[in-house]
């Protein structure tokens, strides 16, 4: 009996629920890498805002330790009772604090100050901000990314954010482009439609196909058919 080709005609072999999970799995920490990227470096740069690590836990619960707090450049007159502002400790010092506005003062000249607090802390802070000293508003945070934050601080802080957003950005190049490789060749090895059909085969020593007026499957004259 002539055996059929291999592959010809069988039905493609179904995934299993593994690989379908891990597909799952992959596309959704490609998803979390490139949103996180996204958060902390590119929209920080675009928007001229200033990442920072809370170290204490005076914003508890809201923001503790280990938060990172994005925040973003404002003018004194657009600030609120109720936002949260990041400022310096006195002018000119390179030490912040990330503390809610609880009231807003104006005096005759114009010059607005700022009475803050800890949402953590029993009573308020005891100097008044005065504009000078206002970095910014927090814009958003993420948790405990912080803290990676503040691994890479120091003198190479700028190269070494620079190669984790090269290396986040690769890995999610790398997931996209491999699966438009794994989608091409799932269609290269799919039929197309309108494509010839494999010819049956035939079996050595089968019947030939019936003449006019012989019954379908009858043995040709001559040989003996074995019961």
């Amino acid at each position: 009996m002539r055996r059929q080709r291999d592959g010809a005609g069988t039905a493609p072999k179904e995934k299993s629920v593994w690989a379908y999970l891990a597909a799952g799995v992959s596309g959704g920490l490609l998803l979390v890498v490139v949103a996180i990227a996204a958060l902390v470096i590119v929209v920080p740069w675009l928007t001229n805002s200033t990442p920072l690590t809370v170290l204490t836990r005076s914003m508890e619960p809201a923001y503790p330790p280990g938060t990172l707090v994005i925040v973003q450049p404002a003018e004194p007159e657009e600030i609120r009772i109720g936002d949260v502002i990041t400022y310096q400790i006195a002018p000119g010092v390179p030490e912040y604090i990330t503390h809610r506005v609880v009231a807003v003062s104006s005096s005759t000249s114009g010059a607005i100050t700022f009475t803050t607090k800890g949402d953590n802390n029993g009573v308020a802070d005891e100097n008044p901000v005065i504009a000078e000293q206002v970095m910014g508003r927090v814009w958003y945070s993420l948790p405990w990314i912080g803290w990676l934050n503040n691994a890479v601080g120091g003198g190479g802080k700028t190269w070494l954010v620079i190669g984790l957003a090269v290396l986040l950005f690769a890995y999610a190049g790398w997931q996209f482009i491999g699966g438009l490789f794994d989608r091409k060749s799932k269609q290269k090895a799919e039929p197309t439609a309108g494509s010839p059909a494999t010819p049956p085969t035939t079996a050595v020593g089968a019947p030939p196909p019936a003449q006019d007026g012989a019954p379908a499957g009858a043995a040709p004259t001559g040989l003996d058919s074995r019961g």
